[in-house]
């Protein structure tokens, strides 16, 4: 046993490896003064409500800003993105990595 986990064992507190699995999640900002209600994407324009496209969820986050949620590799999405929104002005960027889950067990878990 290691120093760290008998460390662990010994204050009461344990940390589980659960595997959490987050669905991809991609950033898009389109640029507010296009015409959003005739893009080929058509995202959600109403102040705090979501859309189903092509499979994918669009959460409105701003006038300009969406957040795209993929199940998987977001690779794909964010190539198909790009290339749909290639006339347009645009940010598509892949923020999936910056969520990670804990759980903890053990008689020390709530302190």
């Amino acid at each position: 046993m290691t120093a760290d986990a008998r460390s662990r064992r010994d204050s009461g507190l344990a940390a589980i490896g659960a595997t959490q699995v987050f669905p991809g999640q991609i950033d898009v900002r389109i640029d507010a003064r296009e015409s959003l209600g005739a893009h080929p994407l058509a995202p959600p324009t109403a102040p705090n409500t979501w859309a189903t496209r092509e499979g994918h969820e669009w959460l409105w986050l701003g006038p300009d800003e969406w957040l795209v949620l993929v199940n998987g590799d977001p690779g794909p999405t964010i190539a198909g993105l790009e290339a749909a929104l290639e006339q347009t002005h645009h940010s598509v960027v892949d923020v999936s990595a910056g969520r990670a889950a804990f759980e903890l067990a053990g008689r020390a878990r709530r302190e």
